[in-house]
């Protein structure tokens, strides 16, 4: 049975059965998150989610797949000072630097920015260090 039919079912019974069907799943967070998507994935159609739902859901998506965060945050809106710190937590960076310009703290994004892209550099100017120091042993 599908996530989606599933929480139709939970929640034409109970509404209170799906906050204890989220917390039931906790011992599997990859099924706690693919319920949630289930959840949001209504919210195009004007479903109201609480914060925290929204919350749990950055949290799981930091620990299971940190390079969807950024998209997400940044198509819809969160919790933002839970948010930062679950974020900083797990260290997903671009999303953290996303949060803290929308907390107006401009310098302190532009700082976790910056620090991104010279951690980014660094990797590139490595591989590139590798592949010559590979090239000149052939």
């Amino acid at each position: 049975m599908s996530s989606d039919l599933t929480r139709k079912i939970v929640i034409g019974l109970d509404q209170q059965l799906e906050a204890d069907a989220i917390k039931a799943l906790e011992p599997f967070p990859k099924l706690q998150l693919d319920y949630l998507r289930g959840i949001l994935s209504q919210r195009d159609i004007g479903l109201k989610v609480s914060d925290d739902l929204l919350i749990l859901h950055i949290k799981l998506l930091c620990q299971l797949h940190p390079k969807l965060v950024l998209k997400e945050v940044s198509e819809y809106n969160y919790p933002l000072d839970e948010c930062m710190k679950i974020c900083k937590e797990y260290r997903v960076l671009d999303a953290l630097a996303l949060f803290t310009e929308r907390a107006g703290n401009y310098m302190e994004a532009l700082e976790i920015t910056i620090g991104l892209f010279k951690t980014t550099l660094e990797k590139k100017l490595k591989k590139i260090e590798i592949k010559k120091e590979f090239r000149k042993q052939f």
